[in-house]
């Protein structure tokens, strides 16, 4: 169309007259896609009987009706007139300088190598089925997110919008590439727990003040060890608030604890509310210990050793028995025995004793009279 034309009816969105209603032409100067070139590319669909019935920048064809060109001259350098309109050459690329020939034969602002040229687009914007240019009108012409009716382009709102590790950024409202690995990030920068680089404020706890603690995003928070709390929320991930002290914990090893809430990885919160790893000798629960100790009546955690208080033959080694007095013995003499195969030696017996405190059974000599 000449640079002086004027049209008296016009359609944006657009870079063909056939996209637009009866007797509308593409207006390029209002036209809201980006990349289109200001020359347009066919006629509208109107009988003729000379050009000064075609809109400007039409001439009337041979067969009466208004197309975009009829000979060569009709069309702008480098472009061929061809079925009425004028293309470019894909091959030589023939469009303006900053301009590229897309698989329509129509030049573009832009390089042949923009993705909606083929089939796809950048980011969450669908590629537009007809023209062939990443754009969108409203929320369904978007893969995810939002469309922004003043850019055309396609938002996120969240990482959810995002495909894959790629996080929303909040400012430019775009999907940027996200970590899973220190490595990925710049100098400087580590990996947060939200696959995002930034640069810590912390590496540990020791980097934080009083009562603050280093998070998985390498931030100072509140809520550390120490902190003073009312309710669990206060405390950050991975500590506690001690309704007793009305402070965080972390549930390190002996810390008070409590049972519903639990201690750190590998501990557990036993025996009235202490944090234990189930060592030899540590507080425990029934089955809390670590193999192969076992948790004996005195809430320890024990190995069978002797003299260990056990609750059943299992829990004392090969070579004792759990006696009736609720300890590991060896069978020697006086120990207290079960029956005659807990005493150990030909010489030695389990004999029943009776006496003032009570009856009960101890290893004794062959031929010894029981009281």
């Amino acid at each position: 169309r000449p640079a002086d034309a004027t049209l008296t009816r016009s359609c944006a969105d657009c870079f063909a007259d056939a996209h637009c209603g009866c007797d509308d032409c593409c207006d390029f100067a209002v036209d809201a896609f980006d990349g289109v070139t200001p020359t347009p590319d066919g006629a509208p669909e109107q009988d003729c009987a000379g050009d000064g019935a075609c809109p400007a920048g039409r001439v009337c064809g041979a067969d009466d009706r208004c197309v975009q060109c009829e000979v060569q001259a009709d069309c702008g350098p480098g472009l061929t007139c061809s079925g009425g309109e004028c293309q470019c050459d894909i091959t030589n690329d023939t469009c303006p300088s900053g301009q590229s020939c897309g698989p329509d034969r129509r030049c573009h602002e832009g390089a042949t190598g923009d993705p909606c040229f083929q089939g796809t687009c950048d980011g969450l914007t669908k590629c537009h089925p007809v023209l062939a240019t990443c754009h969108c009108n409203n929320n369904g012409d978007c893969v995810a997110g939002t469309c922004n009716t003043e850019t055309n382009a396609c938002e996120c709102g969240s990482d959810d919008d995002c495909p894959g590790t790629q996080l929303c950024d909040a400012v430019r409202r775009e999907c940027v590439a996200g970590c899973t690995g220190d490595a990925q990030c710049e100098a400087g920068e580590r990996c947060t727990v939200d696959n995002a680089c930034a640069i810590p404020e912390c590496a540990a706890d020791s980097d934080c003040g009083a009562n603050q603690r280093c998070s998985a995003a390498f931030t100072c928070t509140a809520g550390g060890a120490g902190s003073p709390c009312e309710t669990q929320a206060q405390c950050g991930d991975g500590f506690y608030c001690d309704l007793t002290s009305y402070r965080c914990r972390d549930g390190a090893l002996f810390d008070a604890c409590d049972p519903e809430l639990g201690c750190n990885a590998n501990l557990a919160c036993v025996d009235g509310g202490v944090c234990s790893d189930g060592a030899l000798g540590r507080p425990c629960d029934p089955g809390s210990c670590a193999a192969p100790y076992y948790c004996g009546a005195d809430a320890r955690c024990h190995d069978g050793s002797l003299g260990d208080p056990c609750n059943a033959p299992a829990d004392c080694g090969g070579a004792s028995y759990c006696g009736p007095d609720g300890r590991c013995h060896n069978g020697s003499l006086g120990d207290g025995c079960n029956s005659d195969d807990d005493c150990q030696g030909g010489d030695l017996y389990c004999e029943t004793v009776t006496d003032v405190s009570g009856s009960y059974a101890r290893c004794q000599p062959l031929g010894t009279c029981a009281p």
